[in-house]
């Protein structure tokens, strides 16, 4: 018979979603899964024998007593559920879960811990004390579509050279122009990933075409 035991959750937000979609999908690659301990502690130190090596670790390390309290007493291979805005959006089988240093983390990233940076702030509030790492699956399919959505665009305007760009643009400003207008010169089709913070607002750059 069955159990009917229901799975214990992890909050995530939208940005944590979508980082777990790309990654999922090849598109943080070489990163291609959830840094555990030994991974984790390989690229820091800079010895990693994979032959592929990431800025930093890529792990999922969420905020919050509810978050803590659940990684804190988890066990290898239980199934932790992936709660985003109150609905489920994937799961995680649970392979190893370790304490991150917070400051080191965002060091990594950043290259600086000044909070005065409102960046490190956001990554400060939205970083937890543990990272859990493990085999995941999701529910959402908005990266599957927006994949879609470029190679139809490729292929309409037959483009030879693509180029991605991943900004904050938080906020937008000339330096950002400036780069995605020099990519333009250089490329057939730019592909931008910014945050989900973002508002569509934001973009009034205006864009000849190119010939």
């Amino acid at each position: 018979m069955a159990s009917s035991r229901k799975n214990r959750t992890l909050h995530i937000d939208k940005e944590a979603v979508s980082a777990l979609s790309m990654l999922k999908d090849g598109l943080l690659a070489p990163a291609t899964q959830l840094a555990n301990k030994k991974r984790y502690d390989s690229i820091i130190k800079k010895n990693d024998n994979s032959g592929s090596t990431f800025p930093f670790p890529f792990i999922l390390a969420p905020s919050g007593r509810h978050n803590e309290k659940v990684l804190t007493s988890a066990v290898s291979e239980e199934v932790l559920d992936f709660i985003c805005e109150g609905h489920k959006v994937g799961s995680i089988t649970v392979d190893d879960i370790y304490p991150i240093d917070k400051t080191e983390r965002v060091r990594q990233i950043y290259g600086t811990d000044d909070r005065s940076h409102p960046g490190i702030s956001d990554t400060y509030k939205r970083l937890g004390n543990y990272a859990v790492s493990g085999h995941y699956q999701l529910n959402t399919t908005h990266i599957k579509e927006m994949l879609q959505r470029i190679q139809q665009a490729k292929e309409q305007i037959n483009a030879q050279h693509t180029t991605a760009l991943m900004l904050a643009v938080n906020p937008l400003h000339r330096a950002h122009e400036r780069l995605i207008r020099q990519t333009l010169e250089k490329s057939d089709l730019v592909v931008i990933f910014c945050s989900n913070r973002i508002t569509i607002s934001v973009w009034t750059l205006k864009f000849g075409m190119k010939h």
